[in-house]
């Protein structure tokens, strides 16, 4: 057990400038972990660009710019899709198993928590109708 400073951690990570051409690794090496709760990793970044469509199958999804602003595009379960304006210090939980991807505009810092199973991606304008990528 150990104290961390969130901030000062993520302040000093390289910033991950997202393009159709980022990949997973460049993707986990921008990442900084801070450790597990039960089953859900708890981790940050500095970003900006658009995220490509991912999905949770084993839990839900917290997410929280610490700084800056996000749009959180969600893909609901009737077809539709919410958009979220998250300004930090806001949060949105997006539930399992939802596609859903985050923009930003300039770079943000964000902190989230989601769980240690394998997540899927999709590089597709709604995956909603093709197969998924782990």
């Amino acid at each position: 057990m150990e104290q961390q400073d969130v901030r000062a951690v993520l302040a000093a990570a390289p910033e991950l400038v997202i393009t159709d051409e980022t990949t997973r690794d460049e993707v986990s090496a921008t990442a900084r972990y801070f450790g597990t709760l039960d089953d859900h990793r708890l981790s940050g970044r500095r970003w900006q660009g658009v995220s490509p469509w991912e999905r949770h199958p084993d839990g839900d999804e917290l997410l929280i710019p610490l700084d800056g602003t996000v749009e959180v595009t969600v893909l609901t379960e009737d077809g539709g899709q919410q958009q979220f304006h998250l300004m930090a210090g806001s949060i949105v939980v997006v539930p399992r198993g939802l596609w859903h991807r985050q923009s930003a505009r300039r770079t943000v810092t964000s902190f989230g928590v989601n769980s240690v199973g394998e997540d899927e991606i999709s590089f597709d304008d709604d995956p909603r109708t093709k197969a998924p990528r782990t």
